[in-house]
């Protein structure tokens, strides 16, 4: 492990999170998936994120589940809690519980099912991060927000005390770099896109989180440990595999897609909830038909 402080580096998983059924975790499997994880080296995991389903569990599943991955993480890796909420009031006490639980930093998406204005997108954050003393991270993510995207965003809420980092979900490349040159030596901003993991790196990105880090995390890590030995050749080889077998699973429902490959790769990581259907079991066949050769390749 890296020596703590402020700034997260290299690549953390946003972990998916496996339901028995719609009333239930499935913790087992969850553990599971998370050794798999670190035992490919990565650096530590995001927990309750869009990936996680974090819009279809109750404050007590995020919970639970925030209080598993630490557990699961001590002395492994870091365990940034996603704990964004519509009520603002829900994100503060999920923040609250991080800290509590052990988490070392949480995020938060903007809240954005009404598209609140700047104004109101910096209040919330500011009440967010006054509500805990972990370093916290804007989950930014323009395309699914409207949240007032460019640097002049990153500027004011960078000064709110207590936001630490940027999980930048955007392609705008051009933006990230403006935010990355003003962000100085305290502030860190982790790259969201996965199939921009390299040219998010070049830009001034410490690291990743990603969706395909759960079926591939050999690859990233693999990417990421080239990018810092400055061997730019395998790191472009490494973004060119992820992005052929992202070519092949965007065909299909993100969450569903990773679930059916994960269990492929033997780790159970169970239904969908409703609304979100799980794949037909035709569209299963076709989707493991395309990726197994893929994934079977070494990193």
């Amino acid at each position: 492990m890296k020596p703590m402080n402020n700034i997260f580096e290299g690549i953390y998983p946003a972990v998916l999170t496996p339901f028995r059924d719609e009333r239930s975790l499935d913790l087992d499997a969850f553990a599971a998936l998370v050794d798999r994880l670190y035992a490919a080296g990565v650096d530590g995991i995001y927990v309750g994120g869009n990936t996680g389903e974090w819009y279809l569990q109750t404050l007590d599943e995020r919970k639970r589940t925030a209080r598993a991955a630490v557990e699961l993480s001590r002395g492994r890796g870091r365990v940034i809690l996603h704990v964004g909420c519509a009520r603002t009031e829900d994100a503060m006490e999920l923040a609250r519980f991080a800290e509590s639980a052990g988490a070392d930093a949480v995020s938060s998406l903007p809240p954005y099912v009404q598209r609140w204005n700047l104004d109101e997108v910096l209040e919330y954050y500011r009440a967010l991060a006054s509500s805990t003393g972990l370093p916290a991270m804007v989950y930014y993510f323009p395309a699914l927000t409207g949240a007032i995207p460019g640097a002049d965003f990153f500027g004011r809420v960078r000064a709110i005390p207590g936001i630490r980092g940027f999980k930048f979900t955007d392609f705008n490349l051009y933006e990230l770099g403006l935010m990355a040159e003003q962000a100085g030596s305290e502030f860190f901003i982790l790259n969201g896109h996965d199939q921009l993991l390299l040219p998010g790196l070049l830009m001034g990105a410490s690291g990743g989180v990603g969706s395909f880090y759960n079926i591939v995390p050999e690859w990233f890590v693999s990417l990421f440990q080239a990018w810092n030995c400055g061997d730019l050749d395998l790191a472009r080889q490494r973004q060119f595999q992820i992005n052929r077998l992202i070519q092949s699973v965007k065909k299909h429902r993100l969450i569903p897609a990773l679930k059916c490959i994960a269990g492929m790769q033997g780790i159970d990581a169970g239904i969908c909830r409703r609304p979100t259907l799980d794949l037909p079991p035709a569209e299963r066949e076709q989707l493991l038909d395309q990726v197994r050769e893929l994934i079977a390749v070494k990193a």
